[in-house]
């Protein structure tokens, strides 16, 4: 299956001190649009990436530019971050705007909010959908522009009960919601959007009114966010695993179960919905010109 040019354009990586003596990718980021909340407005654009990767000092972001080479910006801490209030959800979320000059030099294709799997019931997708990540691979990022590697995969569980981690230390994590997914990720693509591929397996041409939907030979090819990578497990080689003792990311040597923790799509559609969060954009498009376009119309019911 071709995959459409939007699933790699959202992505973007985290750097770890690009500017000193260590170049160290992290993870992977990505971008977002919400509707404004005041009318005629453009859609405000939000930094999205799982809040482990926000322990290191001195972040940058590493995106691709419209000159068509990859640049750096540095990122705030932590603390101008929007993270969900339970503990457990490993989402980070920053409001990028006007107030980051560099924003209108980013070449990317934000995954719109309206474009997140809402399915709570279960009954859109299940246990063997075909799933798609973009992202870092900390091997090959690309030498004068990112380039996110795309990797396949399926749902192989749904997320029907509380998971916990058992650290290094012996200790617990606390309890989060994850879909099960039998794909490989590694370190750089932990904060990877997970996309589920909903329609015909099968895509002969590229026509279509939006860059998330695909003409196929029955039919439309549709992409919505199931979630981001939260991690993923480790085998250690050196001791023997019992239970759950091995359910960590480790970064010694070790065999990947081929298993990945993806978070699913509603908890980061929560922390953009929020009255935190509205009350951030109201803000914001006080200052903010009227947008170009038309009007968003009011839907139908």
């Amino acid at each position: 299956m071709r995959v459409p040019d939007a699933i790699r354009d959202c992505a973007a990586y985290i750097y770890a001190d690009p500017m000193g003596h260590g170049d160290r990718p992290e993870a992977t980021a990505f971008f977002v649009s919400v509707p404004p909340e005041t009318p005629e407005r453009p859609d405000h654009i939000y930094l999205v990436t799982v809040r482990h990767a926000l322990g290191p000092p001195n972040l940058s972001l590493r995106f691709n530019n419209r000159q068509g080479t990859a640049q750096f910006e540095r990122l705030p801490n932590a603390s101008q971050w929007y993270c969900h209030q339970d503990e457990g959800v490993d989402i980070a979320a920053l409001l990028l705007d006007e107030q980051y000059g560099w924003l209108g030099n980013v070449s990317y294709e934000p995954i719109p909010i309206s474009k997140f799997n809402r399915d709570t019931t279960y009954d859109a997708v299940g246990i063997g959908d075909e799933l798609l990540i973009t992202g870092l691979f900390v091997s090959q990022p690309g030498q004068t522009r990112n380039i996110p590697i795309v990797r396949s995969g399926i749902i192989a569980a749904m997320p029907e009960e509380e998971l916990r981690d058992v650290c290094p230390d012996g200790t617990e994590s606390q309890p989060y919601i994850a879909y099960l997914a039998e794909l490989r990720s590694t370190g750089g693509l932990s904060g990877s959007p997970v996309f589920v591929v909903i329609g015909p397996a099968r895509m002969v041409e590229l026509n279509s009114n939006t860059p998330w939907e695909v003409a196929a030979g029955v039919g439309m090819i549709s992409f919505s966010l199931l979630g981001l990578i939260r991690g993923h497990w480790y085998q250690p080689t050196s001791i023997t695993s019992r239970g759950n003792n091995a359910m960590y990311d480790s970064q010694a040597e070790g065999v990947n179960r081929g298993i990945a923790k993806v978070t699913p799509a509603r908890f980061l559609e929560e922390l953009l919905t929020d009255k935190q969060a509205k009350n951030e954009r109201e803000k914001r498009d006080e200052k903010r010109p009227p947008s170009a376009r038309p009007p968003r119309q009011a839907p139908q019911p």
